[in-house]
């Protein structure tokens, strides 16, 4: 009902899994700005991301309105528009509805996972290009309340290169695998930092989003959450 499902992989492993929107928005908003003339890094785009007061608006990463390209940033405030909320008009103001809204839709799909496997998580690890979005890192470890370890940036390729050590015998196992990724690069870990006002956000967003986190197919909120060992 969510579209969680179990995807394959390798020695037999299965991933629980469910896709959801990434920088696709910020990506898109990016190019119309480059075509517009205002051309920034995507480093600058998350360093003027945080000049910009939060929680000024939200919306729905996965709407539909959002899933083809072309004028993401006007895409945004008509989104904005229509939910009778505040329309961001500068940079700063857009990518900052932007970045939230991720980082609190990636909220509600940690609240899913934790409740159709009976279980809480004391970290979240992010792999891929993505964590180079600084300001979206630190919003995700906000948004969840718990730590983001971050990287390494490469992580498809390293997925790779180390399923191949295996195979020819260079590595052991996955276990090895893991541990020589671990050891070849650096891992940032951003912390949650003001709590409260994200969990008041999180009521917000779903409010103006009109999202509903759980269907009758899930389980009751009162579930007991295990902490795995």
């Amino acid at each position: 009902a969510h579209g969680f499902c179990n995807e394959l992989g390798i020695d037999n492993t299965i991933r629980f899994l469910k896709n959801i929107a990434g920088l696709w928005i910020i990506q898109e908003c990016k190019r119309q700005w480059d075509l517009d003339g205002l051309s920034h890094s995507f480093a600058e785009l998350a360093a003027i991301t945080e000049t910009a007061p939060p929680f000024s608006a939200f919306i729905d990463p996965d709407s539909p309105l959002f899933s083809s390209p072309g004028n993401m940033p006007e895409k945004i405030r008509e989104f904005c528009a229509a939910s009778g909320q505040k329309i961001p008009t500068s940079i700063a103001e857009i990518l900052r509805v932007a970045t939230d809204s991720l980082a609190l839709k990636y909220r509600v799909v940690f609240e899913q996972i934790k409740k159709l496997t009976a279980r809480d998580y004391s970290c979240l690890h992010a792999g891929g290009g993505g964590i180079q979005n600084q300001a979206l890192c630190q919003a995700t470890a906000n948004a969840l309340g718990i730590p983001v370890i971050a990287g390494p940036i490469e992580a498809t390729s390293c997925g790779n290169i180390v399923t191949q050590m295996i195979a020819t015998g260079q590595l052991a196992d996955f276990s090895a695998a893991r541990q020589l990724i671990r050891d070849s690069f650096a891992l940032k870990t951003y912390h949650p930092t003001a709590t409260p006002a994200w969990t008041a956000a999180y009521t917000r967003f779903l409010t103006a989003t009109g999202i509903t986190p759980y269907s009758r197919f899930f389980p009751s909120p009162s579930l007991s959450i295990l902490t795995p060992p």
